[in-house]
C-alpha cells in the first residue's frame, strides 16, 4: 500500500462514518478489523453487530458476560458506559492509528486491557510513529481528547483527510522510516491472554 492509498483509506472511513451518524447510527465497534476493502481498494465499513440506532446518547447495560473493544473505547465508553457519535470520534483516531502502522495493535505493548482503561484516565496517549508527519498524528490526538465536546466531529475529519489527500506537496507517511519492530500485533488466546505475532 502508498501512502497516498493509506490516505484515502482514511478519508473514505471517515466518509463513511459521516454518513452512518448523519442517520442516527452510532456504530461502537469501529476498528480496522471491521472495514472491508473491496473492488478499486473501496473501503467498506462493517460489523454492525455492536451497533445501535441513537440520535443522542446511548447508556449501555454491562453484565459480566459482555465482551467490549477495550482498546478502541473511548473514555466515557470505559468509565461510564456512554456511547455517543463522539465516542466512534475516538475510535476512528485508534482506526488511523492502526492504518498508519499497517495494523498493528493498539497499546500493543500493554499487554492487559484493564492497564490500558487506567493509562488513558491517567491522560496516557499513543505515542506518534516516527514515520507518520505531525498533522496526522494531531488528528489522532484530537480524537482522543478527553471531553468529547472537544473532539471533531466526522465532517471536520474528512475535510483534514481531503485536504492531506489533494496536497501532493507534503510527505505525511515516510514509509522508509517504518519500523515493524516497534509495531506488535496481538492474538487472543483466551480472555485476558494474549501472544505476540
Amino acid at each position: 500500500m502508498s501512502p497516498m492509498e493509506l490516505l484515502q483509506f482514511a478519508l473514505q472511513i471517515a466518509e463513511g462514518m459521516d454518513y452512518l451518524s448523519s442517520q442516527g447510527c452510532l456504530h461502537r465497534d469501529l476498528a480496522t478489523r471491521n472495514i472491508l476493502l473491496g473492488e478499486h481498494k473501496i473501503c467498506k465499513i462493517s460489523d454492525f453487530g455492536l451497533a445501535r440506532h441513537c440520535t443522542d446518547t446511548y447508556l449501555e447495560e454491562i453484565t459480566p458476560r459482555t465482551r467490549l473493544p477495550i482498546r478502541w473505547m473511548a473514555i466515557e465508553s470505559l468509565t461510564e458506559y456512554v456511547y455517543t457519535t463522539k465516542s466512534d470520534v475516538w475510535s476512528y483516531g485508534i482506526l488511523v492509528w492502526e492504518i498508519v502502522t499497517l495494523g498493528a495493535t493498539p497499546y500493543g505493548h500493554i499487554a492487559s486491557s484493564r492497564e490500558v482503561s487506567d493509562k488513558l484516565r491517567k491522560g496516557y496517549r499513543m505515542l506518534k510513529p516516527e514515520h507518520c508527519n505531525q498533522q496526522i498524528y494531531d488528528v489522532m490526538l484530537k480524537c482522543w481528547k478527553k471531553d468529547p465536546n472537544e473532539r471533531p466531529m466526522f465532517p471536520e475529519l474528512c475535510s483534514d483527510f481531503r485536504n492531506m489527500v489533494n496536497d501532493i506537496s507534503k510527505n505525511y507517511l515516510c514509509m522508509q522510516y517504518f519500523d515493524d519492530d516497534l509495531f506488535v500485533s496481538l492474538k487472543k488466546n483466551q480472555p485476558g491472554s494474549y501472544e505476540l505475532l
